[in-house]
C-alpha cells in the first residue's frame, strides 16, 4: 500500500539515461492499455456516475454529505478509479466570488466543450441541500450544452482563474474528492501535457499504469480520512503527484 511520500520518491527514482525509442513506445502503449480497461470497467460496470456535487456559494459535496467551502473559481479534475481523466471542468463565480455562475465542461476524450449558464437558478442560500440553490453535479457532461459543439471557453472567462484559484480531483466511481494544487502549477499541464510526458517517463521508476493505479488509491485513502487532515491544503510531495496524475491522467485518454 503506497502513500504520497513514495509515489512522490518514485518520481525520482527514474534512471538519468536518454529514453529509448523502444522505451517510450511501451510506455505510451500502457498508457493507451489504460484508457481500453477504463472503457471495458463501463461496459461492465457502466460510466461513473460521480456524486460529487458543486453548490451555492460555493462549496463542494462528497457522496457521505461532507463539505468544503471555499472561494473565487475553481477547477475540477475528474478522475475514474484507473486514474484516467475523464473530464476538467472550470467552474466560474459571480464578480463578489460569491455563488457558482456558470461550467465549462470538457470531455478530454473528444477535446469538445460544454457550456451551461448556473447564475438563472435561485441564488437562495438556506442549506448546502437546498435544491434551489445553483449547483451541478461534478463529471456528469448528459446535459445539453448551451453552445455550439466547437465553442471553447472565452478568454475572458479564463483570465479570472488565478495561480492561487482552487483545484478539485475527483474520484467519480467513489464519490470523494481531495484539494488539489494551487491552479498556477496545473495550467501548463492541460495547456500540453503530451509536452511532460516524455520527462515524466524517464523520471519516474514505476510503469505509467501501475504508478496510475496506485496514485488513484492514494487520492481515495486519502479522501476518506476524517477530520481537518481530509481538507488540508496539499503538501508539496502530494502536490507534485497530483501534477504527474494529471499528465497520465490527460495523455492515456487520448493516446494514440
Amino acid at each position: 500500500m503506497s502513500s504520497f511520500q513514495e509515489l512522490f520518491n518514485s518520481l525520482r527514482g527514474g534512471s538519468n539515461a536518454p529514453l529509448s525509442p523502444a522505451l517510450m513506445d511501451e510506455n505510451i502503449r500502457r498508457l493507451r492499455d489504460v484508457r481500453i480497461r477504463s472503457g471495458n470497467d463501463d461496459l461492465r460496470d457502466g460510466a461513473p456516475r460521480c456524486n460529487v456535487k458543486v453548490v451555492g456559494d460555493p462549496e463542494i459535496i462528497d457522496a457521505q454529505g461532507r463539505v468544503y467551502h471555499y472561494y473565487g473559481p475553481s477547477l475540477l479534475v475528474n478522475l475514474d478509479d484507473r486514474g484516467m481523466v475523464r473530464s476538467l471542468e472550470f467552474v466560474g463565480v459571480k464578480s463578489d466570488n460569491d455563488y457558482i455562475s456558470e461550467v465549462w465542461h470538457l470531455d478530454v476524450r473528444t477535446g469538445r466543450y460544454k457550456y451551461r449558464n448556473l447564475s438563472n437558478m435561485q441564488g437562495r442560500r438556506i442549506s448546502c441541500y437546498d435544491t434551489d440553490e445553483p449547483q451541478f453535479q461534478a463529471g456528469d457532461g448528459s446535459w445539453n450544452s448551451e453552445v455550439a459543439p466547437d465553442a471553447v471557453p472565452p478568454r475572458s472567462f479564463l483570465q479570472k482563474f488565478k495561480p492561487d484559484s482552487e483545484t478539485f480531483f475527483v474520484d467519480c466511481r467513489s464519490g470523494m474528492f481531495v484539494r488539489g494544487p494551487p491552479f498556477g502549477l496545473l495550467k501548463s499541464v492541460i495547456e500540453s501535457p503530451s509536452a511532460l510526458r516524455k520527462s515524466l517517463f524517464a523520471s519516474c521508476s514505476q510503469k505509467p499504469d501501475v504508478w496510475m493505479l496506485l496514485a488513484a488509491d492514494v487520492t481515495k485513502r486519502h479522501s476518506s480520512e476524517s477530520g481537518a487532515a481530509r481538507f488540508a491544503k496539499p503538501c508539496r510531495e502530494m502536490q507534485a503527484v497530483q501534477v504527474a496524475q494529471l499528465v497520465y491522467g490527460l495523455t492515456a485518454c487520448v493516446a494514440a
